[in-house]
C-alpha cells in the first residue's frame, strides 16, 4: 500500500490530479480502510474544484483515522473556506510534504 500511496503523492505534487484519482481508486479497492488514500484523493479533487467529492473523501479520511491532525486540519480549512464563500482550490503541496 505504501508504494502506490507515495506514487499518488508524487502525482499530486506534479499536478497530475487525474492520475492521483486512478492510483487511489485501486488502493481503495484493495484496502477500503486505508485513510491516506481518501485524503490524497480528496486533496486532488479539491484542486480540480470537485468540491463535493473532496468533502466526501476528506470526511472519510477523518472518520477512518481520527487521530490524523493533517486530515483534521485540511477538513477544517476546507470547511472554513467553504463557509466564507470561496470556491477556488487551494494548493496544499506543503501539507503533503509533511507526510514524508
Amino acid at each position: 500500500m505504501i508504494v502506490p500511496y507515495r506514487i499518488a503523492v508524487t502525482y499530486f505534487l506534479l499536478d497530475r490530479h487525474q492520475d492521483v484519482a486512478k492510483v487511489c481508486e485501486d488502493l481503495i479497492k484493495n484496502a477500503d480502510r486505508f485513510a491516506p488514500a481518501y485524503f490524497i484523493r480528496g486533496m486532488a479533487e479539491l484542486e480540480q474544484e470537485r468540491f463535493e467529492a473532496a468533502r466526501s473523501d476528506l470526511e472519510k479520511s477523518v472518520s477512518l483515522e481520527p487521530q490524523s491532525a493533517l486530515s483534521h486540519r485540511e477538513m477544517g480549512n476546507f470547511s472554513l473556506t467553504e463557509a466564507a464563500g470561496y470556491r477556488s482550490p487551494r494548493r496544499s503541496h506543503q501539507c503533503l510534504r509533511e507526510l514524508y
